[in-house]
Order: structure tokens, then C-alpha cells, then sequence
């Protein structure tokens, strides 16, 4: 059970590179740009992990509930979207390092970092739901699935 281990890494690091990323762009002050393509390429590696023991342990979790599964989905469909779109972020910020349209480009990264902290949002959503809704990663699951 690594899953819970590992989650809360990519919600800060995408979460603290989104603030300072909107600091830049609104502030014109570029001197972070270095550390943040760090801070956004640290959060991509912890979220494929996340995303990696995320669908790992939901192959182990035998259900016939029908919401539990589509909660399940709808968990780690956010998940996906939220690691696309940060992964999608890095590549443009990386291809557009000598590129002359940055103006151009703040825009687009603006609206991608919003979009990816509403994707982040709706993945812990759904995450939290999963636990304390039914109680997936507990003993108390753990117990009822065995009875079952």
C-alpha cells in the first residue's frame, strides 16, 4: 500500500510550482523560471509514481460495487488528465526556452496551470471519496472485502 505514501508529493510540488508560476507570469519577473521548471519536472516524476501505485492497487481491489468502481475510474481518469496536462506544461515551457513568442505562450501555460489545479482538485476529490466514503485503504475495507 504505497499509494498513500506517495500522493501528497505531486499534490505540492504541482500545486506550489502553479502559485509561483502565476506569481511570474502576472509579475514579469522571470528570475524563478530555472527552479520552477525543477520544482514542475520533481512533480511530474512523483506524479507518475502516484499514478503508477494508483492503478496498481486498484487492479487489487476485488468489488462488485458498481459506484466504488466508477469512483475508482473517475479517480484516476483526474489523475491521468492532471499528469498530462503538468507533463504538457513542461514540454512547452521546455520547447519555448529559445522560442521568440513567449508573450504568446504565457497565456496558453496560464490556462494549463489553472486547468491542472482544477485536475489536481477533482483527483483529491475523488481520492478522499475513495476513503472516506468507502473506505478503500483502511482496515475496515480491508475486513469487509475478506467477508465478502
Amino acid at each position: 500500500m504505497t499509494h498513500p505514501l506517495v500522493i501528497h508529493f505531486p499534490i505540492v510540488l504541482l500545486i506550489l510550482y502553479s502559485i509561483a508560476e502565476v506569481y511570474q507570469l502576472i509579475s514579469g519577473n522571470y528570475k524563478l523560471n530555472s527552479m520552477l521548471l525543477i520544482i514542475l519536472g520533481a512533480g511530474i516524476v512523483a506524479a507518475i509514481g502516484a499514478v503508477i501505485s494508483g492503478n496498481a492497487e486498484a487492479s487489487s481491489i476485488a468489488t462488485n460495487s458498481l459506484p466504488l468502481k466508477e469512483t475508482i475510474e473517475a479517480h484516476e481518469t483526474w489523475a491521468t488528465f492532471t499528469l498530462f496536462t503538468f507533463t504538457g506544461i513542461f514540454l512547452i515551457k521546455i520547447s519555448s526556452i529559445k522560442s521568440k513568442s513567449k508573450k504568446q505562450l504565457r497565456f496558453i501555460i496560464l490556462f494549463l496551470v489553472i486547468l491542472g489545479c482544477i485536475f489536481v482538485y477533482l483527483t483529491g476529490t475523488t481520492g478522499g471519496k475513495l476513503v472516506y466514503k468507502y473506505g478503500v485503504g483502511t482496515e475496515l475495507f480491508k475486513n469487509s472485502t475478506k467477508t465478502k
